[in-house]
C-alpha cells in the first residue's frame, strides 16, 4: 500500500476569515493606533467599516439557567423604573443648577452630610444607567443596530437643542447687534467643529454675558462627549472579544481598574492642575467608572442578588473606607446597587410612569439655556422660583423632543435595523460569522 501524499506548502487550504474575526483584528489595530497616538479617527473609522458591512457582534451569549432573586431574572420583565429613574435624576441636575445660576450657597442635605452635591449623583446615576442599558442592548443588537441606535439617541435631539440655543435664543438674549452676533457666530462655528464631540462649546457672542454664571450657555453637556466615547470603547471592547468569556472579563475588569487607580493618581499627583480642572478632571474619571460599572453589572446578571438586606452591607463598607483610595469605589458600587432596587425592587405603582414616555434627555438638554433665560429676563429670581418656574417650561420642551423628534427616530431606526433574534429566525448563518 503506498503511502499518502501530504499536501505540499502550495496545495494546502488556507482558513479564511470571517467578518467577526476581521473585526477582532481591526479593533486590536484602532485600540494600538488610539494608545500610541492619541487619536479617535481609527477608533470611528473601524465603527463606521463595522456598520457598513454589518459585522456580526462579538458578544458570548450566555447559555446559564437564570435562578431566582438575580438580577438575569428581574431583567427578563422589560418593565422597570429606569424611565423615572433617569427623569428623576435630570430633574436633580437641574436643582443642583438653580444653585450655581442664582449664586446661592450650596446648603443641601447631600453637601452637608455627604461632601458632594446632588448634581454629582445625578450625572454618575445617568452614566450607570446608561452602561447597563447599553451593554443589553448590545447584547441584542447587530453592530449596525447598535451604532445606529446609540447615534440617533444622542446627536439629532442635540443638534435641534444647538439650533434654537444658536438661531433663537441667541438672537433674542445678546446684549450685541444682530450684525455683530452673526459675524462672531462664523468664529464660534470654527472653534465649534474643531472641538466637536472632544469638547463641547459652551458659549456665544453677547449671550448671557450679564448672568451670575456668565457666557456659559448650556453647560449641561460637558458630559455628552464622554457619553458618545464611552459608546464607542465598549463596541471597541466587545469587539476585541474581552467579553468573550469570564477569564477575559476579569483580565478586561481588572485592567480597567488599574487603569482608574493610576489615572486618579496622576491627576491628584502629577498633573499639577489648579484646583478647578482638577475637581473637572476626578469628574470626568468617575463618569467613566460609574458607565463601566453598569457594564460589568450587566454581564454579572446571573450571579448578581438584588436584594434589599443587602444594601446595609455596602452602606457599612462605604463607611469603613472613608479616607481610603477605595472610598470613591465603594460608594460608586453603593449607588449603583440602590439604583437597581429602586429599578426592579421598588413595587408596580412606579411603573405606571413608563406609559408617559422618556423625558429625560429633553429635560436634561433643555434645563439649563431655560434656566439662564428665566436668571437673564429676572435677575433677582431666588433659587426656589428659579426651581419652580423652569421645572414646567423644560418638561414642556422634553415632552415635545420626545413625542415629535426622539421616539419617532428610535421606533424608525430599531424597525429599519432589526435585532439578534430576528436576524437568526431569518437567517441562521449570520451570526456564524458568514457573509450574507
Amino acid at each position: 500500500m503506498l503511502p499518502t501524499k501530504r499536501p505540499c506548502f502550495m496545495q494546502r487550504q488556507w482558513h479564511q476569515p470571517n467578518r467577526a474575526e476581521i473585526s477582532s483584528i481591526l479593533a486590536l489595530l484602532a485600540f494600538v493606533a488610539y494608545w500610541y497616538f492619541s487619536t479617535s479617527i481609527p477608533i470611528w473609522l473601524f465603527v463606521l467599516w463595522c456598520f457598513f458591512r454589518n459585522v456580526p457582534v462579538n458578544f458570548s451569549a450566555s447559555n446559564k439557567s437564570i435562578a431566582a432573586n438575580t438580577l438575569a431574572a428581574l431583567t427578563k420583565n422589560r418593565n422597570n423604573n429606569f424611565n423615572l429613574l433617569r427623569v428623576s435624576a435630570a430633574w436633580s441636575i437641574l436643582f443642583f443648577h438653580s444653585y450655581v445660576l442664582t449664586g446661592t450657597p450650596l446648603t443641601s442635605w447631600f453637601d452637608t452630610h455627604i461632601g458632594r452635591h446632588v448634581g454629582f449623583y445625578a450625572v454618575n446615576i445617568f452614566f450607570f444607567i446608561s452602561g447597563f442599558l447599553v451593554t443589553q442592548s448590545i447584547e441584542r443588537s447587530t453592530s449596525r443596530r447598535y451604532i445606529a441606535l446609540r447615534f440617533m439617541r444622542l446627536v439629532p435631539p442635540l443638534c435641534v437643542t444647538m439650533l434654537i440655543t444658536i438661531l433663537l435664543i441667541g438672537p433674542l438674549i445678546t446684549t450685541l447687534s444682530m450684525h455683530e452676533y452673526f459675524n462672531g457666530l462664523a468664529n464660534w462655528f470654527y472653534r465649534a467643529i474643531k472641538i466637536s464631540m472632544k469638547d463641547m462649546h459652551f458659549t456665544l457672542p453677547g449671550v448671557f454675558s450679564t448672568n451670575h454664571y456668565p457666557d456659559i450657555v448650556n453647560g449641561s453637556l460637558w458630559t455628552l462627549p464622554q457619553e458618545m466615547r464611552l459608546y464607542l470603547w465598549l463596541f471597541l471592547l466587545v469587539q476585541l472579544g474581552a467579553t468573550r468569556n469570564r477569564y477575559l472579563l476579569l483580565a478586561t475588569t481588572a485592567g480597567i481598574f488599574s487603569l482608574y487607580f493610576m489615572r486618579s493618581y496622576q491627576i491628584e499627583t502629577a498633573l499639577g492642575l489648579t484646583e478647578e480642572w482638577l475637581e473637572k478632571a476626578h469628574n470626568i474619571l468617575l463618569v467613566h467608572l460609574y458607565f463601566f460599572l453598569g457594564f460589568l453589572v450587566a454581564r454579572l446578571a446571573h450571579w448578581l442578588p438584588v436584594r434589599w438586606r443587602y444594601s446595609p452591607l455596602l452602606v457599612v463598607t462605604v463607611v469603613c473606607l472613608q479616607r481610603t483610595p477605595l472610598h470613591d469605589l465603594s460608594i460608586a458600587v453603593l449607588v449603583g446597587y440602590l439604583v437597581l432596587l429602586a429599578a426592579y425592587r421598588s413595587g408596580n405603582f412606579f411603573h405606571l410612569y413608563n406609559k408617559l414616555g422618556d423625558y429625560s434627555y429633553g429635560t436634561y438638554l433643555y434645563a439649563f439655556p431655560i434656566q439662564q433665560i428665566l436668571v437673564a429676563e429676572f435677575p433677582r429670581l431666588n433659587f426656589t422660583e428659579l426651581v419652580l418656574y423652569a421645572t414646567p417650561v423644560t418638561l414642556c420642551c422634553a415632552v415635545t423632543s420626545w413625542h415629535l423628534l426622539e421616539k419617532p427616530l428610535m421606533t424608525y431606526f430599531k424597525n429599519l435595523y432589526p435585532s439578534k433574534l430576528t436576524l437568526a429566525n431569518s437567517n441562521p448563518d449570520f451570526f456564524a460569522g458568514k457573509k450574507t
